[in-house]
C-alpha cells in the first residue's frame, strides 16, 4: 500500500499526472513591432524608441502583477486620460494581469510608445 501512494505522489510532483502546464505570456507592441515572451523573472526584451535602445527586465513576478525595469530613463506611463508626465524619472513599471501598460517617450511634439499586456 505504501508503494502505491509513493508512486502516485511522485507522479503528481514530477509531471502532474497528465496535466499540461501552460506558460504565461507577455505581449509587447513596440511601435507596431509585436513580440511575445514567456513571463518569468529575469526575462528580458528590447524596444527601440526615438533612437534609444531600451532593455526591459522582469524584476518581480506575483500572481497578479509583474514589475518591469527599464535600462534607461525617458519613458513614462500613459495615464487613463491620455496624458503623460514630462518630468518622471521612473525606470520601474508595473503591469497587472489582464490589463495593459502603455509607456510613452517623454516628448511634447512627437512620441513613440510601447504597450505591454499580460493576458
Amino acid at each position: 500500500m505504501k508503494k502505491k501512494l509513493l508512486i502516485i505522489g511522485l507522479c503528481l510532483i514530477a509531471v502532474g499526472c497528465g496535466k499540461e502546464k501552460t506558460e504565461t505570456k507577455l505581449n509587447i507592441n513596440c511601435n507596431g513591432e509585436k513580440q511575445t515572451i514567456v513571463l518569468k523573472e529575469d526575462e528580458r526584451f528590447k524596444c527601440e524608441l526615438l533612437g534609444t535602445d531600451y532593455e526591459f527586465t522582469i524584476e518581480k513576478l506575483d500572481s497578479d502583477k509583474a514589475t518591469i525595469k527599464s535600462s534607461a530613463f525617458g519613458l513614462t506611463q500613459v495615464k487613463s486620460d491620455g496624458t503623460i508626465s514630462l518630468v518622471d524619472n521612473n525606470t520601474e513599471f508595473t503591469v497587472e494581469k489582464n490589463k495593459e501598460l502603455k509607456l510613452s517617450t517623454q516628448t511634447m511634439d512627437y512620441s513613440e510608445n510601447i504597450t505591454i499586456s499580460w493576458k
